[in-house]
């Protein structure tokens, strides 16, 4: 368990975060044209890759293949991936101490998770559900003992309904005495504009609540909004997969998952991915 003075921290580092998140919606709203792949969107992109390669000339290499639509990516790009997967949880809800439903959540900084709004409306719905880390599969196939993690109720919940998110504090020790702190988290920036329409995305997530899986084919960035702090992009996602990160090439977090919008046809019908009905 946390001590208090830990606890006023992670409130402070919560409400920071939530601070940056509006601004940067505030950011968007008054923007009189939607982001675009602009020089100063193309620049800021350059700079995040150098700061993530510590290598100018290889984050230029990046950035062109990225431009350019280029799917070839260094070998690392697996071994990041499995890094940034560690993050990332399958959300156990709960009613009466029964199993009621599930989501996913990704740490964002010591002991602070984040997920959906509309996954956790309220205080006692995150007081009565658990986080498991490690729900997966290993390289051989077999089914991994995930480790499972109380939410902190001493720090109130930041819910914010209007862009769908709830901010979390987690207790730093599981059930059976494993750090959090092992599972590393993923920093947010909330600068706009860190991913390329038409390039293609990654989504880690517990869909169904099934072990961890990754959606990593046919994820393309289509659009951003207007005004408003939405994007939109073509991938496989089913119940379970709301509260999700989404990643841009290069694995840095673009989006928080909200919902699937299906493709409709001119009668409204539901088209299939082979265009049907």
């Amino acid at each position: 368990m946390a001590n208090l003075p830990s606890v006023i921290e992670l409130r402070k580092d919560a409400v920071q975060l939530v601070k940056q998140l509006e601004q940067a919606v505030q950011r968007l709203r008054s923007a009189t044209t939607r982001p675009v792949r602009d020089r100063r969107q193309t620049e800021n992109r350059r700079r995040l890759l150098a700061k993530q390669t510590t290598d100018s000339a290889l984050a230029d290499i990046q950035l062109e293949r990225i431009l350019a639509g280029n799917d070839l990516t260094d070998i690392n790009y697996l071994a990041i991936g499995l890094q940034r997967a560690r993050s990332v949880g399958r959300i156990l809800l709960r009613e009466h101490g029964r199993p009621a439903g599930f989501a996913t959540g990704f740490l964002i900084a010591p002991s602070i998770m984040i997920t959906n709004h509309h996954v956790f409306p309220d205080a006692e719905t995150a007081r009565n559900s658990l986080l498991q880390m490690n729900y997966e599969r290993n390289a051989a196939g077999q089914e991994v003992t995930p480790v499972e993690f109380r939410f902190d109720l001493r720090v109130q919940p930041i819910i914010h309904k209007p862009l769908d998110f709830a901010i979390v504090a987690v207790e730093p020790v599981s059930v059976d005495g494993q750090p959090l702190l092992s599972f590393n988290w993923l920093p947010l920036n909330p600068e706009p504009g860190k991913a390329f329409v038409g390039e293609y995305l990654t989504i880690i997530q517990h869909p169904g609540g099934e072990r961890k899986q990754i959606c990593v084919r046919e994820n393309k960035l289509l659009k951003y909004s207007e005004n408003e702090p939405w994007v939109w992009y073509q991938t496989d996602t089913v119940g379970g997969s709301s509260g999700s990160p989404v990643f841009n090439n290069t694995w840095d977090v673009v989006a928080l998952h909200h919902q699937a919008i299906p493709k409709l046809d001119e009668k409204k019908r539901i088209l299939a991915k082979n265009g049907r009905p």
